[in-house]
């Protein structure tokens, strides 16, 4: 028998790739793997067995793009995911720029401003129906009662519903945006504060000309978060008001949902829709590297 005698480098190589290939064969099993059948499944008419599964083609996709209710749930996702990305990052800018004058009391305020990002989806979407319940018991309605206003169906007319959805995120969705502008803002060289103050004591003026450039990074990497984030929103539709009224609040997610599981069982075309809805983001997430990639270039210049 040949026995191989390896170095301390070479064990801890192999140490190291043994401890990765832990990971890694999860990550195939439960990714590679799923993605790969997937992306087959996309182009056949499976529903519930494979061994149903009759021709292969593109016909999945076709249905897809031409099926109304895919594009009300797709309009109604991009709404959402364009006020998720004003009002979280707008807030969160806010917050991140207001703590960091403060002298005393950052860590306080960053944790009250974090806490809302620990409720569950299950938790919060149970507040927002008690917020904008339909009768006069809801918060907001017994809120407008008090001025002689009547209680509105929020949740039950296709014209308020998905902004009745939108109204506890909006306010309350910024934290993680919050903690990554206030990183970057820490990180901007003090000389650059100190030079601005020779010339301006605003601090509006120190703002656009010295944090606002410096942290443009950290608004690429929010604005990008935002917009995955949005484009695979689930809880709040299906939690609330399950699609509905009439697929005012249905989104993308929820479509792919209710085609695999919720009495569909069209599993193909979930797939299909499901791989839409990935190119759409994976498009978004280039375009983000590129605009990166030329700023970075840019200031090397």
């Amino acid at each position: 028998m040949v026995s191989v005698r390896l170095s301390k480098k070479g064990k801890e190589t192999v140490r190291a790739y043994a401890l990765m290939g832990i990971p890694l064969l999860w990550w195939c099993v439960f990714f590679i793997v799923p993605l790969i059948m997937a992306l087959v499944f996309s182009f056949s008419d499976l529903r519930i067995s494979i061994d149903q599964i009759s021709r292969y083609g593109l016909f999945q996709y076709e249905k897809v793009l031409k099926d109304d209710d895919f594009w009300q749930a797709f309009s109604n996702t991009v709404v959402w995911t364009l006020v998720m990305m004003v009002g979280n990052n707008v807030f969160g800018l806010l917050m991140a720029v207001l703590i960091s004058k403060l002298k005393h009391g950052k860590k306080l305020f960053i944790g009250l401003l974090f806490w809302p990002t620990l409720v569950s989806a299950v938790i919060g979407s149970s507040v927002t129906k008690q917020v904008m319940q339909t009768d006069e018991y809801g918060l907001l309605n017994m809120l407008l009662g008090a001025f002689g206003v009547a209680p509105v169906a929020w949740l039950e007319k296709e014209s308020t519903a998905l902004f009745s959805l939108m109204i506890m995120p909006f306010l309350f969705g910024f934290s993680i945006k919050m903690l990554i502008y206030y990183s970057a803002i820490l990180n901007i060289p003090k000389q650059y504060m100190e030079a601005c103050e020779l010339e301006t004591d605003s601090g509006i003026e120190k703002f656009v000309h010295i944090t606002f450039p410096l942290i443009r990074n950290a608004l690429v990497l929010n604005l990008l978060l935002s917009l995955i984030d949005g484009l695979k929103v689930l809880g709040p539709m299906q939690l609330i008001t399950d699609g509905g009224p009439d697929g005012a609040t249905n989104s993308c997610v929820l479509y792919i949902y209710k085609l695999a599981f919720d009495g569909g069982t069209q599993m193909g075309r979930a797939a299909a829709a499901a791989f839409i809805l990935f190119a759409i983001i994976l498009v978004v997430s280039l375009i983000q590297l590129l605009i990166t990639n030329r700023k970075e270039e840019t200031t090397y210049e």
